[in-house]
Order: structure tokens, then C-alpha cells, then sequence
């Protein structure tokens, strides 16, 4: 891939060639949010903070998405798993392009559970994002057990939210 990749340079790879792993610079354009993503408030603040440190140094940390199985009606090429702070942020800066690794997820409650452990494994989320995302988890199957083993916390952090 080149940095002048475009949408149907990127869906028209050849069967059986996989970009995942490989960090590539894509117009951000290309990218679009998770809709299920646990983190529904994003502070103004400390966004204006990062598209400020991103205007400076640039993007240090790619997001990781996955890739669509094929454009969608907007174009888009790619969906976000983690790192919509920093999506909205470059946006904000005024970056056409953004760095990102793809990762292949099988099916979206996978990419939902790989959103929250990224997202969970920092601070700063509201008691009704982390309840939101354990209650989809549980929908989804997941045991209280489960759900603490994945996100490094114990069942009482579970069960209380």
C-alpha cells in the first residue's frame, strides 16, 4: 500500500492478500466509527488537547480497525475497534490521512470485546458506559466470570456495575 492508497485500490486487493498487522497511512475518509463502541462521551477538552499534540508531532499510535467486507455506501473502507479519540482528534487537526493496523475479527461481538478490554484498560469512562458494555456482553453470553477474566478486573467490579 502507498499513502496514496484509495478505496478501490484498497477493496480490490487480490484474494488471500491480508493487510492485517501492517500499519499503512489511509485518507481518513476510509475509516468510519464503531456504532457499538463502549465510549459514548468524549471530553471537547481533552480532544482539543490531542488534536493540539497531534498537530505538533503527528499521529504516534495507529487505530486498529477491521476491514470491511466491502465498501460501504459512504465509502468507507474500514471500521474502527479502538481508537476513536484519536479518529476524531486527527479530524480535528485537519489530517486528510490517518496510521492504522488492521486486525480480522470474526464476527462483531468479537470486535465489541476487543473495544472494551482496549477501552476498559484505560480511565475515564462513565459508570453507564461501563454498565452499557457489560450489559451487551452478558446479551451476548458472556458469564460475570468471563467478563472479569477478559477485562483484568474481579467479579465484584463485574456484578457492582
Amino acid at each position: 500500500m502507498t499513502q496514496s492508497s484509495t478505496a478501490s485500490e484498497i477493496a480490490t486487493l487480490p484474494v488471500g492478500v491480508s493487510v492485517e498487522g501492517s500499519v499503512l497511512l489511509v485518507p481518513i475518509s476510509l475509516v468510519r466509527p464503531f456504532a457499538d463502541q463502549p465510549r459514548h462521551y468524549f471530553c471537547n477538552v481533552r480532544l482539543t488537547e490531542l488534536s493540539n499534540s497531534i498537530k505538533q508531532v503527528g499521529q504516534m499510535t495507529p487505530v486498529e480497525v477491521r476491514q470491511l467486507p466491502q465498501p460501504d455506501k459512504d465509502g468507507h473502507v474500514y471500521e474502527l475497534i479502538d481508537g476513536q479519540r484519536r479518529w476524531h482528534a486527527c479530524q480535528m487537526a485537519g489530517l486528510d490521512r490517518i496510521r492504522l493496523t488492521v486486525t480480522e475479527v470474526a464476527n462483531q461481538a468479537e470486535q465489541f470485546v476487543r473495544s472494551i478490554v482496549s477501552n476498559f484498560g484505560r480511565a475515564g469512562h462513565t459508570p453507564m458506559e461501563i454498565c452499557s458494555a457489560l450489559c451487551q456482553l452478558q446479551k451476548d453470553g458472556m458469564t460475570q466470570a468471563a467478563m472479569a477474566e477478559v477485562l483484568g478486573r474481579n467479579t465484584a467490579w463485574v456484578s457492582n456495575h
